[in-house]
């Protein structure tokens, strides 16, 4: 009965960041919609091609990521922490911020699976073709036959 009760409310993982410890938990609802909207373009980016350097050069992938979506990332920390983005900011440095991010990914770990694989399937899915019309379009101007 414990482990279900668990699964419904996972205990808290205590992480410690700029001199105090945080307590993460899983996303709540009502955070999931503008967390999800600012970390999809970062997971798009590590599954993305674009970077087949990164696979060797953790620092590369971390300095080019932090430049491309760095605002991103600290928005979402402060979500899932429930500090303001300017708290979050005054990180010493980024490890510390990597090193907090990494707790937020393993403590949403359900999130972060199923946000990679909305992205593979969206990649995979072939691109929608508009409907082709043959023949003359009718104008939209033209008035409607006479009718007697």
């Amino acid at each position: 009965m414990a482990d279900d009760l668990e699964v419904l409310d996972p205990a808290p993982r205590h992480v410690r960041f700029r001199g105090e410890t945080l307590e993460l938990r899983p996303l709540r609802l009502g955070d999931l919609p503008a967390f999800s909207r600012l970390v999809r373009p970062v997971i798009a980016e590590f599954l993305g091609d674009r970077h087949p350097e990164w696979e060797g050069n953790d620092d590369l992938m971390i300095l080019e990521i932090t430049e491309l979506h760095g605002e991103r990332i600290l928005a979402a920390a402060a979500i899932a922490t429930g500090r303001p983005v300017a708290w979050i900011e005054g990180a010493g440095h980024g490890a510390e911020i990597l090193a907090l991010v990494r707790e937020i990914v393993e403590v949403n770990r359900d999130f972060f699976i199923r946000a990679m694989l909305a992205v593979q399937r969206a990649r995979a899915a072939p691109p929608e073709v508009p409907a082709r019309a043959d023949g003359p379009m009718p104008s939209s101007a033209s008035s409607s036959p006479a009718t007697h």
